[in-house]
């Protein structure tokens, strides 16, 4: 009886073990299955080239809403990222005949984020890289509708975009999360 246990344990742990690894596929059948699944990304991407700088900063602006200081570099250097890997051919002719001015305005403030620590400085560096994107969402032929909001408590007031009409600040993040209203929509 013993040994009979002993069998069924081997043997169920031998299919399990080959279910494990039934998952195996060929080269070509993995590099179709990732083509099947990168095609929305590629679609949208060939659509819109801008489209993944935008993703990377609305990123950024929810971290600054969250208050996460250690994740906020590590965004910005992902929207710096899309930046340098945008293939300018792709761009409209207006976003071509300004792009390096654009460029100049966006980076500016983008890289010294890489090297933050603290919320205070970060959302200071956001105010100052949001005329810039502001100004690529105004050449970009939008799917969807940006809000630019504004914050009057921010020393000077400041403005970011978002994706949504409901204000969630970036510049206070909990302590004043409603504080702002939209200034202009785009698109």
């Amino acid at each position: 009886m013993k040994t009979l246990h002993l069998t069924s344990f081997v043997l169920a742990a031998l299919l399990l073990g080959a279910c494990g690894t039934a998952t195996t596929h060929s080269p070509a059948r993995d590099g179709h299955a990732a083509h099947l699944h990168d095609a929305p990304a590629q679609t949208q991407a060939a659509a819109d080239p801008v489209a993944p700088a935008f993703e990377a900063y609305f990123r950024l602006k929810d971290a600054l809403v969250a208050g996460d200081s250690v994740q906020v570099p590590k965004l910005a250097v992902a929207l710096d990222g899309t930046f340098h890997n945008m293939d300018r051919n792709k761009l409209s002719a207006a976003q071509q005949a300004a792009w390096d001015e654009l460029m100049a305005t966006i980076m500016e403030p983008l890289h010294p984020f890489g090297v933050t620590k603290g919320l205070k400085e970060q959302r200071a560096l956001f105010a100052q890289l949001t005329p810039g994107m502001l100004q690529l969402a105004q050449l970009t032929d939008l799917d969807a509708p940006l809000y630019l909001m504004h914050c009057p408590m921010y020393p000077g007031g400041a403005d970011w975009l978002s994706r949504e009409r409901a204000v969630r600040n970036p510049f206070y993040g909990a302590a004043m999360m409603t504080c702002g209203s939209v200034k202009e929509v785009i698109g």
